[in-house]
């Protein structure tokens, strides 16, 4: 009998708009072949939202606890508690840290998991290294965040730094399951002309584009050769005009996040007036993206967790550019299924290799589809969570 699993979120994951909804898609997408998968969704019912996800996952209920009628946090977890008490559930999965209030209101003895998607002390660590603003609820210490962790059944660790630093302190319960990808390889085309950046609209992607354009693209660009970015990366970087509406916002929010306005003012550039730089905003169809570029960058220089961009470069067979930051998770595979620089320099150098090395773009390219289909498939990236299932489901 397959275990009856419930994934609580209020994350409409489906639009796969940004790597945490990517994530959970994925973790959906997998579930629901190999467990009785029940979503507590606590969020409203869009009106696309059936026929979408009857088209984009297998066998998957959703349960909407107020689909009209937007509640407040303790008559959502009401909701909740008398769904689970009418639907008993072996399992359930909760989605990032900031959840763990959740367990107090949970049917005794539920075995529960924790998808992390990032050591939250970490980001923060990272962060402030470039005087980033972070906010104030991520602010933990890794002993905080381990002892929370130890709350739970599993915790589910995206990736390999991050799982060798918690599996230490709560052994068994570490869970190592990195981001799956399952893409037809694209063709590597004999000249490249088109350098692609895929990104959410986050301050580490705002960072990384704006350094890149004001350190490395100068030296790089020539006529016919084109910067294209894709996602809601490019509205940021179209609205972040220091305008007295966007001043305003800033203002409002500086409390929380003290620095947020500099951080702002420090990255204002007029994207429209660069050269060979195309938004092409938000497209849901990620063979839309990739088929349209022939080098992806992703010059990010803070944050944590995996770069589910970059998992998707080499799911495609792409020759991928990034930092050692970037490169997180992937250290062992550099300098053949990625290649990594930090300096403008260095970047600007790398960068231009491929492009201009055919052979180069192919070999790395290859590299990169392997590695996908060997350490990045579903069964390889999530067996381990089904297995920890299957394990509480016995007990």
């Amino acid at each position: 009998m397959k275990p009856k699993v419930a994934l609580l979120t209020d994350i409409n994951f489906w639009d796969e708009n940004s790597g945490g909804p990517t994530r959970i898609s994925k973790l959906v997408s997998y579930l629901s072949k190999h467990t009785d998968l029940v979503v507590i969704y606590g969020n409203l019912k869009g009106t696309n939202d059936s026929s979408v996800l009857s088209e984009c996952y297998e066998g998957v209920y959703v349960h909407y606890l107020s689909p009209d009628i937007r509640k407040e946090n303790v008559e959502y977890i009401q909701l909740m508690q008398t769904y689970l008490l009418d639907h008993p559930v072996d399992v359930c999965i909760l989605e990032y840290l900031a959840s763990t209030f959740i367990l107090d209101y949970l049917p005794i003895g539920l075995p529960v998991i924790l998808d992390s998607h990032d050591l939250v002390s970490d980001l923060n660590n990272s962060f402030s290294q470039y005087n980033v603003p972070c906010g104030k609820i991520n602010v933990i210490s890794i002993e905080d965040e381990i002892a929370l962790y130890n709350r739970y059944d599993y915790v589910m660790m995206i990736q390999q730094n991050e799982y060798q630093k918690v599996q230490p302190f709560i052994g068994r319960k570490a869970l190592l399951t990195p981001h799956p990808v399952t893409y037809t390889q694209v063709t590597i085309q004999q000249k490249a002309t088109r350098v692609g950046f895929v990104a959410s609209a986050t301050n580490p992607n705002l960072d990384a584009i704006v350094w890149f354009i004001r350190n490395v693209w100068p030296s790089v660009y020539r006529p016919g050769l084109s910067l294209n970015l894709f996602g809601a990366i490019c509205d940021m970087l179209r609205y972040n005009d220091l305008s007295d509406k966007r001043m305003t916002w800033l203002s409002t929010i500086e409390e929380n996040f003290p620095g947020i306005t500099q951080f702002y003012q420090s990255r204002s550039l007029d994207i429209e007036a660069q050269p060979g730089v195309i938004l092409h905003d938000y497209l849901p169809n990620r063979d839309q993206i990739y088929t349209q570029v022939d080098v992806v960058i992703n010059p990010v220089r803070f944050g944590s967790g995996l770069k589910i961009k970059n998992v998707e470069a080499l799911g495609y067979g792409l020759p991928l550019l990034t930092t050692t930051h970037g490169a997180c998770g992937l250290e062992t595979h550099v300098g053949e299924a990625l290649l990594v620089a930090d300096q403008p320099a260095d970047f600007a150098q790398q960068l231009s290799r491929l492009l201009a090395g055919y052979p180069l773009r192919k070999a790395v390219g290859q590299a990169a589809y392997q590695l996908a289909r060997s350490e990045f498939s579903p069964d390889a990236c999530f067996g381990p969570l089904l297995a920890a299932i299957q394990t509480l489901q016995r007990a």
